[in-house]
């Protein structure tokens, strides 16, 4: 199979029995390091660094199914490559692009027990770190519950791997913090 990524560059895999090789190429351009993900349904997956390699990038992974379906990433259904690092000049500390990735434990991230226990009974969120903190996504579905919903009014809908999710942002002991 094959598709093309958010950011450029192509992903390809093959499902081999219990495993799946993925291999992902883009143009070297030289503006710096990149990074690539895979999603699906329900999550996304952080896959590393592309590599130089034959005057482009590329990265290879071999994962197993079971591995993919944990993340809500089988099957997949798309994918991005995104700017790392940059090696333009007054770009060195760039700080790399804030890639989603399932958590399934996040109930331990946040401070009070009543959010724990909300968190708990959703059965997973996309988490990713920001700044001194963190933030949690959960997709916006008028067929669900709202997700954490002591927190209904603190959340910002978003687009999220392409569709509407509700975000909360949290300081680094896990306690809420109120939208900009």
């Amino acid at each position: 199979m094959k598709l093309e990524l958010d950011g450029g560059g192509s992903l390809t895999w093959q499902e081999d029995a219990l495993r799946v090789r993925l291999e992902v190429r883009r143009a070297d351009d030289g503006q710096g390091l990149y990074k690539a993900c895979i999603s699906g349904q329900n999550g996304e997956l952080p896959l590393g660094t592309l590599l130089p390699e034959q005057g482009g990038l590329v990265l290879r992974r071999t994962l197993t199914l079971d591995a993919l379906r944990r993340q809500g990433c089988w099957p997949i259904t798309g994918g991005r490559c995104a700017l790392a690092f940059s090696f333009q000049e007054g770009q060195k500390n760039a700080s790399p692009p804030a890639l989603w990735s399932l958590r399934r434990d996040c109930a331990e991230l946040l401070a009070d027990p009543i959010l724990r226990s909300s968190a708990g009974q959703w059965g997973g969120f996309l988490w990713r770190a920001q700044g001194e903190g963190f933030l949690l996504a959960a997709p916006l579905e008028c067929h669900r519950p709202f997700p954490l919903p002591p927190l209904f009014c603190l959340g910002r809908v978003e687009d999220v791997q392409g569709r509407p999710h509700v975000v909360w942002r949290f300081d680094r002991e896990g306690n809420p913090v109120l939208p900009d």
